[in-house]
């Protein structure tokens, strides 16, 4: 369902909305997700990329994500399935925001060396990014570098453009 006036940096301690439920600000659109922390008790930390969880040894509920890119956690995240990118610091069990589409300006880069034009996937560490030269076959593309980074800090700047 469609939310109006959503505040994208909230976090829930309990559902405000239906984990699925999506909203647009401008050119960006975001999706209601509840966050798991998997077996490494990952916390989200805004900036990075979030995985959505599978039904592994426990059972994940729809639209639950995960920043732990452990394929061992208990919530199956052995495909490593890019979902969004979490806008605010979530914890386990709580409900929040994560980014699917559009420009991206605080993305939180692995590897100091994504330059403009080239591919960008999932990086090895939890929740980070990596670039991949233009032309490359890559798997899962999650987005476009529309101009180098700075660092592996958060990025400022429109630089990312993601599409989940």
């Amino acid at each position: 369902m469609f939310i109006t006036n959503a505040d994208v940096t909230r976090i829930d301690p309990t559902a405000l909305f239906n984990p699925g439920d999506w909203t647009e600000i401008g050119t960006k659109r975001y999706v209601y997700v509840k966050y798991h922390y998997g077996d490494g008790s990952v916390t989200a930390t805004a900036g990075h990329i979030g995985y959505l969880c599978g039904t592994g040894t426990e059972t994940a509920d729809a639209f639950t994500v995960t920043e732990d890119h452990d394929a061992t956690t208990k919530v199956n995240t052995s495909y490593a399935l890019a979902f969004g990118m979490f806008e605010s610091a979530l914890t386990n069990g709580t409900y929040g925001w994560v980014q699917v589409k559009g420009f991206n300006d605080q993305i939180m880069l692995s590897d100091d060396s994504v330059d403009d034009g080239e591919q960008v996937t999932p990086g090895d560490a939890d929740g980070t990014i990596k670039g991949i030269a233009a032309g490359t076959a890559t798997s899962p593309l999650i987005g476009y570098a529309v101009a180098a980074d700075g660092g592996t800090a958060p990025a400022k700047g429109s630089i990312f453009l993601c599409f989940f």
